[in-house]
């Protein structure tokens, strides 16, 4: 018999192994980009014109009264913070008391009004963008923390007429355990293949932690109002943005999200809730690409499936290793250390995991409700 099974398994390992060096060379890009295009926001020269900063709280993240306070005191002059709440009863509506109290002429809380729609972050944002004050509005996530002169960068760029929307890089921070610094590890990979795009292909990715857009353009792409039954809002925006032929500007300054605690089960569940919206945003071939990036599982399987590889194996483990610690100290503080040495493993085959599984799944959660998912991830809120 020519095609054995032992052949079929040979060949099988040596495409895994040819994968995996691909994924390699992905990788060392990306790094490379985000190295090339990172920087900080140069120190500014004038005020802009006045900004409304609009944050959807729902429960108490991590650091979240400090990662307030960092709003309250950036260098721009006239700004305004809206802090959404979902109800009086949510934990955070103590907290935003408290704040409004110590910055009595910064923050307002903003508690969100009856709206139709399964995406309650977007809900928030309809609610809050009717209340901002200025025409610029800037989108940004309870986690996110900011640097002194970060609304500089946004009203700099959005001064441009065809600049349509600003958006951010985003780097993890903060962990106190090992799950959170997997979370963080990935936040930071993310970020690098958002830098490759833009540099190689010009192509933004609208990330949805930090957003600066003008109220006139908003309305241009139908207002948050209609995205509210999407789960990748910003993906979307993002899209009819170029559509209209609004440019999307990505920062060479990113800002800090901060993840202090997580466990292994919550932060496999965040990644498989990503894949899966993945799965319906991107197309099967985009999809199946960002697969290449989980080097060290692929190399692995194929060494375990033919040890003829090991050490291709080893070695394209060590690269994977070597890019990701690089790409982590350009951002930000890392020792190579065996704790990150062992969270960029264990974090290759946990999310390689759900990369896997993504695709499976017609449901996900988030904020406590279960949603069904489909096509451009449309979301439907499924009965408890």
């Amino acid at each position: 018999m020519l095609f054995t099974v032992s052949w079929f398994v040979s060949v099988i390992a040596a495409a895994l192994i040819a994968v995996a060096c691909a994924g390699v060379i992905f990788v060392a890009i990306q790094t490379w980009s985000l190295w090339r295009f990172t920087c900080g926001i140069a120190f500014p020269t004038k005020e802009h014109e006045p900004i409304s900063i609009i944050k959807p709280l729902c429960g108490i993240d991590d650091e979240l009264e400090e990662n307030l306070i960092s709003f309250a005191v950036l260098s721009y002059k006239n700004y305004e913070v809206l802090l959404g709440i979902p109800s009086v009863t949510d934990p955070a509506y103590e907290l935003a008391q408290r704040l409004i109290q110590r910055f009595p002429n910064r923050f307002r809380i903003v508690l969100e009004e009856p709206c139709e729609g399964a995406n309650p972050k977007v809900r928030q944002l309809i609610t809050l963008a009717k209340h901002a004050k200025h025409d610029i509005l800037v989108v940004s996530d309870s986690n996110v923390r900011a640097v002194p002169n970060y609304l500089f960068d946004i009203a700099d760029n959005l001064a441009d007429p065809s600049v349509g929307c600003i958006t951010h890089p985003i780097v993890g921070l903060g962990e106190n355990n090992f799950a959170a610094l997997m979370e963080n590890l990935q936040v930071i990979s993310n970020t690098a293949g958002v830098a490759a795009l833009y540099v190689y292909t010009g192509r933004p990715v609208l990330v949805g932690k930090s957003i600066g857009i003008r109220k006139g353009v908003l309305a241009e792409i139908g207002g948050f109002e209609a995205y509210v039954d999407f789960l990748a809002e910003d993906f979307l925006i993002g899209a009819k943005l170029a559509e209209i032929n609004k440019g999307v500007c990505v920062s060479t300054a990113p800002v800090y999200s901060i993840t202090k605690n997580r466990n292994l089960n919550t932060a496999f569940a965040r990644q498989l809730r990503w894949a899966t919206m993945q799965w319906y945003i991107l197309s099967a071939l985009e999809y199946i690409s960002t697969g290449f990036l989980h080097v060290i599982p692929l190399a692995a399987i194929g060494a375990i499936l033919s040890p003829q590889y090991w050490v291709y194996a080893i070695a394209c483990a060590i690269c994977k290793i070597t890019l990701e610690y690089l790409a982590m100290r350009k951002v930000r503080p890392a020792a190579l250390n065996l704790f990150n040495i062992t969270a960029i493993l264990v974090k290759d085959f946990v999310y390689f995991a759900a990369w896997f599984c993504g695709p499976f799944f017609k449901t996900v959660s988030w904020r406590g409700k279960n949603l069904s998912i489909s096509t451009k991830s449309h979301i439907q809120r499924l009965q408890s």
